[in-house]
Formats: structure tokens, sequence, C-alpha cells
């Protein structure tokens, strides 16, 4: 088994329109980076340690945004994650970095809605 880890961040518009039709491309389409991957122990520790090694922070409803390019891809598969999911798993990352327990989902699931963060995420493709 390969270990996983993140190579790149997309927006949700790339992986519900573009990765699709990119995977139908004879040449491209067994590469499993542009299929959904299993968010599973692996994929949420290789996308934990990409959050704290670039210093991201994405809230839930950012994550599924199509003007932002929050959405992980690993080496096997993209991952999309709930608001709530998303909130959890940013969650664990600020937690891991901070050292402490204080954060939960309803920190992150939605910085719209008034989370204490100014959120830091990945930079668009050519920016």
């Amino acid at each position: 088994m390969r270990k996983v880890k993140v190579i790149g961040w997309f927006t949700y518009k790339d992986v519900e329109e573009l990765f699709p039709a990119l995977s139908k491309i004879p040449t491209l389409k067994h590469k499993k980076m542009y299929q959904e991957a299993p968010y599973d122990e692996a994929h949420k520790k290789a996308i934990i340690k990409d959050i704290i090694k670039h210093n991201y922070i994405i809230c839930g409803d950012t994550h599924q945004s199509s003007d932002h390019s929050c959405v992980p891809v690993c080496n096997d598969g993209y991952i999309t994650l709930s608001m709530r999911s998303w909130g959890g798993l940013m969650a664990e990352a600020m937690n891991i970095k901070e050292k402490t327990t204080q954060y939960d989902y309803r920190d992150f699931y939605m910085c719209g809605m008034g989370s204490p963060f100014n959120e830091n995420i990945p930079p668009r493709k050519g920016e």
C-alpha cells in the first residue's frame, strides 16, 4: 500500500466538473487522483499534516466553495467532506498544532457564521 500524501488543493468545482472529464481521457483514466478517495485514518492524517505544514485554516463552508482551492487531492484521489466533518478535521489539526484540546468542529465548520479565526487558505492555481 502506498503512503497517502496531499499533492495539491483544488476547488470544489474542479473535482465536481473537471476531474470526471479528465478521468475519461484514455491516458489519464488510470490516474487515481481524479477519483474520490476513501476518507479513512491514513487520509485524515495526511490532510492534517499538510494543513499544519502550510499553516492553513480552512473552514467547512470554504472547503465546499467553488471559489477557493480548498479540496485536498491526495496521490490516490480527492477528499470532499460535509462542513461539520471538515470542521472536525480542522479542529483536530489545530489541537495537534497548538497542543491543546480546546477546539471542536463548531469552531471551523462555518467561518462565515462568526468563527474566531481568520482563514489562511491554499492559493488558487496561478496565484
